[in-house]
């Protein structure tokens, strides 16, 4: 009988550390992508247009700044969504809001959002969600 108990009590042990295991793994995940040189650079120039919009309506960037944006997203992951192919024509719409430890940019079209949580310096992109959102953000003219 006391063998059947240990036997029990490893096993249930075992499995409970798996689990935990498991779900620590799922939080603590730190998938991360390093953002190019010239992609650092887009997303500022990404940030200083909606800034410029922000105080007179004039926001404007040109279209492979846009486009760096994709190019960031399917680098972080290639099989997630973004915008139809035509979004980095005439004009795109954001926002960005700083915190002491990130920075996060979300591009809008009026019917999605794609959610980009850079760090600070914006030498990482450390998550990235493409979701359904009926907001748009600042109007953002592409040059052409």
């Amino acid at each position: 009988k006391k063998k059947i108990y240990i036997t029990i009590g490893i096993s249930a042990g075992v499995i409970i550390i798996v689990f935990i295991a498991i779900i620590a793994s799922g939080l603590f995940s730190n998938k991360k992508y390093k953002l190019e040189s010239d992609e650092s650079l887009y997303v500022q120039i990404v940030k200083t247009a909606i800034s410029i919009d922000k105080l007179n309506s004039s926001g404007s960037t040109s279209s492979k700044a846009c486009q760096a944006f994709k190019d960031i997203a399917k680098a972080y992951d290639k099989n997630t969504d973004w915008f139809t192919s035509s979004y980095c024509n005439g004009i795109f719409y954001a926002d960005y809001n700083d915190t002491e430890k990130s920075s996060t940019v979300t591009l809008y079209d009026g019917n999605h959002a794609a959610i980009y949580v850079f760090d600070k310096d914006l030498d990482y992109l450390l998550e990235y969600n493409f979701v359904d959102s009926a907001s748009k953000g600042r109007g953002i003219t592409i040059d052409s």
